[in-house]
């Protein structure tokens, strides 16, 4: 069963996504040229999701801390609109919470896990997202900040010294020795080819939402915007989900693709709206997930 804090996590990002997407005026549906287009995209944004839950699985049964790929799709259903939530770390604590309940894992090695398989996430998105940023020459405007974060990101997710300054650390914040797992690189490389798939599979669904829109002269390669704009989004610290932040990359690079500021902005507003729609279905589905297996702990003899 979940526990408290984390059922009342699961409320709180339901207010706070609500909350947020008045505030700042998501709710305007702009017009759309193709609806049959736009729902198409619906299941690859699942599929997205699915893909890291498999990226994340890799790295708790690589770990030592196996766990069922339902167990690991209900960790991130009910944990996913966490983003929402002030302070970027509701969906990371609240992914972990739900395993190291359900199975008896510690909750800070739970914790740790949770936080590389977001990292592994970031790198692969940045990598692909320089690739859009390449094409319409936004190298300028982001290669500096994006060359610093991707070095990073790629110290903390390969490096052993790295891995032993954070365990060192987490100890001392702890104030107790917590086993920090050092994870292969051929973990690791698995894990990182489950979240370059989820940015794939993104990166098409969000060419396809913008010929759902009608945005003219934009090619495939355009959809490799949405990592772009995902991932430097983690620069805004405070702002739940990134939000302004990824809009206002991806007004940035659809101005560079050709696009006017008005139609960017319109896009960038939607893409938005659209995103939260696969995120509310996959928590629509974590909840599913969820509910089954109380069906059956209750229907276990006692």
């Amino acid at each position: 069963m979940i526990r408290f804090w984390h059922r009342y996590l699961v409320y709180l990002s339901l207010i706070f996504a609500a909350i947020v997407l008045y505030r700042f005026d998501y709710l305007q549906v702009p017009a759309i040229a193709s609806y049959t287009i736009l729902l198409a995209t619906l299941p690859l944004l699942v599929a997205g999701f699915l893909a890291l839950v498999a990226s994340w699985n890799v790295l708790l049964a690589t770990s030592g801390c196996p766990v069922r790929f339902s167990e690991g799709l209900a960790a991130l259903g009910l944990s996913v609109l966490g983003n929402y939530v002030p302070g970027k770390v509701w969906l990371i604590v609240g992914r972990a919470g739900y395993v190291a309940a359900r199975r008896g894992y510690p909750l800070a090695k739970m914790s740790v896990l949770s936080l590389h398989a977001q990292l592994v996430s970031l790198w692969s998105g940045l990598l692909l997202g320089a690739l859009a940023a390449f094409a319409v020459g936004g190298v300028r405007l982001w290669g500096p900040l994006m060359l610093v974060l991707w070095l990073g990101l790629t110290l903390t997710v390969f490096s052993r010294s790295v891995h032993g300054l954070v365990a060192a650390l987490i100890a001392k914040v702890a104030a107790r020795h917590v086993s920090i797992p050092l994870l292969s690189f051929a973990s690791v490389a698995r894990a990182v080819g489950w979240a370059m798939l989820a940015w794939l599979v993104w990166s098409a669904a969000f060419y396809l939402f913008l010929l759902a829109l009608d945005v003219g002269g934009i090619s495939p390669l355009d959809g490799l915007a949405f990592p772009l704009a995902a991932t430097l989004g983690v620069v805004a610290v405070i702002a739940p989900g990134g939000l302004g932040a990824r809009e206002g990359v991806l007004v940035a690079y659809l101005v560079l693709a050709g696009q006017s500021v008005a139609e960017a902005t319109t896009v960038a507003v939607a893409a938005r709206l659209w995103f939260l729609a696969g995120e509310l279905a996959l928590f629509a589905i974590g909840w599913l997930v969820h509910m089954r297996f109380e069906a059956h702990r209750e229907a276990e003899p006692a």
